[in-house]
């Protein structure tokens, strides 16, 4: 029997987890700013005997360090024989009150904002012999160095993000890699599903030489790729998993078919689109044939845009009424398959900066330039 604790933007990997383990649940909570030695004296019937597994997500927790600690040894001590498992997100090896942990003899420490590592560390965790003194030996020791991070994560549940071109080899599968490729490198669980009859994921999974798994999907840097999933019917155990974002490749656009019906009902659309003269036609061509009220709702992204065209163009697209279109400019990606976790992909981010925790720039002080400027006028 689990019992667990969980911030919300944990609650989806935690909980699907567990389910997937075969793990029954007996409670649980999912708070951002819970009081965990509160909590623990107000609710002391729930952590009896009957729970086998503790799980608490420290970010999910407004204590100081030293009451989760002391909560979670008082808990220990009653009940010894079940089994404590740490998750915390916004920490790291070296950290005080994970070493403090350790120090109580817990050894199923998990200290991650990846999502897909946190899984696969509590499949572990879950598992009948749990984590090992060896795998806990990194939160042994304090590090002065190592910093909490404060940023919280905002919870991203099964997000459908739609790809699709405005005609043939215009990019939309290289742009919904590359999509997919940033949001993994960002730490989400990310499915990667081929809405159209191309055939290209074939060819993909060829090239990396990976094997099917339950012969639906192969997995290519942390990412699971579905191959031929044009039927609605493929997509229902796709969405019943513990994806944070599915992106959906839909190739060559028909907006006269079921497949824009398909296209319209997820939550986020991206039309890719070209700017040359034998590509713009079809794009006015297509988007011509597009209800207002559909319209405003796409972002339309074009590659490979000359630069000086690109206000002018950005300027043209309107709708009827006159509002502005929703218009982006892609930037020229070689290779979809890499990305720096700290490259940034400015398009994706704005597109997407509903679901995505995007950290504001710093800016220079405008009185620490301008003490400065006085300093050198001085010198001068």
């Amino acid at each position: 029997m689990i019992f667990y604790i969980s911030s919300q933007a944990c609650n989806q990997t935690i909980g699907s987890t567990i389910a997937e383990c075969g793990g029954i649940i007996i409670d649980y909570v999912v708070d951002n700013h819970l009081m965990l030695k509160k909590y623990m004296k107000t609710n002391i019937s729930k952590f009896n005997k009957n729970v086998s597994m503790l799980i608490i997500d420290t970010s999910a927790l407004d204590d100081a360090d030293e009451d989760i600690v002391d909560a979670i040894n008082s808990y220990r001590m009653l009940y010894d024989e079940a089994r404590i498992i740490v998750i915390s997100p916004n920490r790291a090896p070296g950290d005080k009150m994970l070493a403090a942990l350790f120090g109580l003899g817990i050894q199923n420490i998990i200290a991650t904002t990846d999502y897909l590592q946190m899984k696969s560390e509590l499949v572990i965790c879950l598992s009948e012999k749990g984590k090992s003194y060896k795998d806990a030996l990194v939160f042994r020791d304090v590090k002065d160095t190592v910093a909490i991070v404060e940023e919280k994560q905002k919870a991203v549940i099964r997000v459908q993000l739609a790809v699709a071109g405005t005609q043939k080899r215009i990019g939309a599968s290289h742009t919904a890699i590359t999509l997919a490729t940033y949001l993994r490198s960002k730490g989400y669980i990310v499915a990667l599903c081929e809405r159209n009859d191309s055939g290209d994921f074939e060819r993909i999974r060829d090239g990396f030489g990976a094997k099917m798994v339950d012969q639906t999907y192969f997995v290519a840097d942390g990412i699971d790729y579905y191959p031929n999933c044009r039927q609605k019917e493929a997509m229902k155990p796709i969405l019943e998993k513990s994806y944070n974002f599915i992106v959906c490749d839909f190739g060559e656009l028909n907006v006269a078919s079921t497949q824009m019906r398909d296209f319209c009902r997820c939550h986020i659309r991206i039309l890719v689109a070209g700017t040359k003269n034998w590509e713009f036609g079809r794009v006015l061509a297509m988007i011509s044939q597009i209800p207002d009220d559909v319209l405003e709702k796409i972002n339309i992204c074009f590659n490979l845009a000359y630069q000086d065209y690109q206000k002018a163009l950005k300027r043209e697209m309107k709708l009827p009424n006159g509002d502005p279109l929703n218009v982006y400019f892609l930037d020229y990606k070689a290779e979809p398959f890499l990305n720096n976790k700290n490259e940034k992909n400015i398009v994706a981010d704005e597109i997407l900066s509903e679901y995505l925790m995007i950290p504001p720039e710093k800016k220079k002080s405008v009185f620490k330039w301008a003490g400065g400027l006085a300093k050198l006028k001085k010198r001068g």
